[in-house]
């Protein structure tokens, strides 16, 4: 990338483009790198002294980087398991077949069938040596 005396860089639709390409190539770029890119950026839109041309190109990367963060996000989003139940009903058919089940299992709410769940199971023995409430 064209550097002068100062630490201004991407200054030429060439820059931009070498830009564009890494994004759109997603080539492996530090996060310092990533900081620095967008910073500069940001100077040349709110410098008054810089081309128009040149502005419209580095508004364009931004959208570009803005574009590849929603899909990264989007990937990641679809890549998280999801536990859906897809049962072809409707609210109150499926809240129906619910209180069927509970009728023919005998379970008035779902906290009576954890407290029936509790109730069965087996107490564990007191350790030998342990004080009994006998």
């Amino acid at each position: 990338m064209q550097q002068s005396g100062e630490s201004d860089q991407y200054n030429t639709n060439g820059d931009l483009r070498l830009v564009k390409h890494a994004i759109r190539d997603r080539w492996p770029v530090p996060q310092e790198t990533r900081v620095e890119v967008i910073t500069h950026i940001t100077k040349v839109l709110s410098d008054p002294e810089k081309d128009d041309n040149l502005k419209n190109n580095v508004a364009r990367t931004l959208v570009a980087i803005d574009g590849l963060n929603l899909k990264q996000e989007e990937l990641r989003i679809r890549e998280k398991p999801k536990h859906v139940i897809h049962t072809n009903m409707s609210m109150d058919e499926l809240e129906g077949r619910i209180s069927e089940l509970q009728e023919e299992l005998g379970i008035s709410s779902p906290a009576a069938a954890l407290e029936a769940m509790n109730s069965q199971k087996p107490s564990l023995p007191a350790p030998k040596g342990a004080p009994t409430l006998d």
